[in-house]
């Protein structure tokens, strides 16, 4: 039974501007035939068992010539499976999707077109250059810089385009700029009409060179602009010193590393990338239930001898409550008990499993949760619970027994280190974020003493709070910004502060 192939537009490289409808092909698929500039994140959405074939052309050098592509999707098809052609941009605007889909109908293939976000407004409107303008632009003219050689003389009538007035949009332009500007104006556009040149739109290493038909060649020249690049001509161009809200996010053009454990890092992630950061996610732990898990069990079983339970993060919140429904129990048992928390997100998630926290100190760290259960009561033959990680410090339980509490300290959840690809990257990152101790000790030895010294020289560590920023001085690695509020939300914002934005 022949199978079928979905020509799917994936955008101009923001994995966000993939349609809902690309996206639910994309999840069903078999084998992925995809272009350049397609993230991994959009890789992903295919099943783990999908095969993953590139034929992505770069710098004039393409993976595989058109006639093995169409024979590809032919292939696959004839054998049975679903082919997702994943293209950059639209299909059907300059993608030669149109080919494309010509030969898939000429060997009774069945195929489906899902149109993608072109980049000609998408990446134009990254750049804060709307394409037209009530006052400025009323016609568009889309023409591509790059024809196929083959057809001997150009079919671009740039003395036309020149005498038309309103916004010429260039795709594929940048090799041919010099001659292309020079057409134009010898064929009655002025010199001096604004042109913007665009490369990576979208992305978060998007960079905009802007200047006049005249001079625009010599500038992207100078600024070793290289393809994908957009070419925008026109009076529209003036708009982006009103309009250019891309480029202008606090975070915007810089690399940061997030060394969060994965199940834990999409939120912080997603923050980053919406303040214009290009986000590495390089996580060093993993939460994993403990090795023993019966002290923790016990505990379950036995809340009534507990006046305090006591949770300094989410992952012991998931873990007691875990281990609470395991044993065919719920929020009941803990009646008898009051809860104290530490940080605004620890508290948020145990009001989802149901409970509403007694004490939760204004600061985010556990010095601060000894100091104010200390003072707001004697803890002199209080019962206290800690379910905590296994490499918790011992700071917060000798301190309440110095105090007379009696304390039973279990291990609710344990951190083992990660050891992601040390694959290689573009550019040093500007910025490595740690949000716990653990993730600074494996770092450390992920990185080995060579590595940790090449990225002291190039980038910024960045620390959630005390407890993580004593275990990167022990290690020798310096604290650059230390969080104010010991938190995710308070990493954003330090960030935000120390590159001079504001959130």
């Amino acid at each position: 039974m022949t199978g079928k192939v979905a020509l799917v537009g994936a955008g101009p490289g923001d994995p966000g501007l993939l349609t809902i409808r690309g996206r639910e092909l994309l999840a069903q698929c078999d084998v992925v035939i995809y272009d350049a500039l397609i993230s991994d994140s959009l890789l992903n959405v295919a099943p783990k068992s999908a095969r993953r074939i590139y034929v992505g052309k770069r710098a004039g050098q393409q993976a595989k010539p058109q006639s093995e592509i169409n024979e590809l999707m032919i292939r696959e098809a004839v054998a049975g499976y679903f082919v997702i052609r994943l293209k950059g941009g639209d299909p059907f605007l300059f993608g030669r999707g149109g080919e494309e889909a010509l030969c898939l109908a000429e060997h009774g293939i069945p195929f489906e077109v899902v149109p993608g976000v072109t980049a000609l407004t998408a990446v134009t409107a990254c750049a804060g250059i709307p394409v037209t303008e009530r006052d400025l632009s009323s016609c568009l003219i889309v023409v591509t810089g790059h024809e196929d050689p083959a057809k001997g003389e150009s079919a671009v009538d740039w003395s036309r385009i020149a005498q038309t007035p309103g916004t010429i949009v260039l795709f594929m332009g940048i090799h041919n700029l010099p001659s292309i500007a020079h057409n134009l104006i010898v064929s009655g556009r002025e010199a001096s009409t604004p042109t913007a040149v665009i490369q990576y739109g979208t992305l978060p290493d998007q960079r905009t060179v802007v200047g006049t038909l005249g001079n625009i060649a010599a500038r992207v020249e100078e600024a070793g602009v290289k393809p994908p690049a957009l070419v925008i001509i026109g009076e529209v161009v003036r708009l982006r010193e009103r309009l250019n809200w891309f480029e202008s996010r606090p975070l915007f053009g810089k690399t940061i590393v997030n060394t969060r454990a994965s199940d834990q890092s999409a939120e912080l992630c997603r923050t980053l990338s919406d303040l214009g950061a290009s986000v590495i996610s390089l996580p060093m732990i993993r939460i994993v239930p403990p090795e023993d898990p019966e002290p923790l069990r016990d505990a379950v079983r036995n809340l009534s001898r507990y006046d305090w339970v006591l949770f300094t993060s989410t992952n012991a919140v998931n873990a007691f409550f875990d281990m609470l429904f395991q044993e065919g129990a719920d929020t009941r048992r803990l009646a008898g008990c009051r809860i104290a928390t530490v940080g605004a997100k620890t508290e948020e998630v145990l009001r989802e499993r149901g409970v509403i926290a007694d004490h939760t100190p204004e600061q985010f760290c556990t010095d601060a949760l000894f100091q104010s259960l200390h003072e707001r009561e004697s803890l002199a033959g209080q019962r206290v619970l800690c379910p905590c990680s296994s490499l918790a410090p011992s700071d917060l339980e000798n301190r309440l027994r110095a105090a007379g509490a009696v304390v039973d300290r279990v291990d609710a959840y344990a951190v083992v280190p990660e050891n992601p690809d040390m694959r290689p990257w573009e550019r040093m990152p500007d910025a490595i974020l740690f949000a716990s101790p653990s993730a600074v000790t494996n770092f450390a030895d992920w990185a080995g003493k060579d590595r940790l010294e090449e990225f002291k020289t190039h980038s910024i560590f960045v620390s959630i709070g005390p407890a993580t920023s004593k275990r990167m001085n022990t290690l020798g690695i310096p604290v650059q910004i230390q969080a104010e509020d010991h938190n995710a939300e308070g990493l954003v914002k330090a960030m935000v502060g120390y590159y001079g934005g504001s959130s």
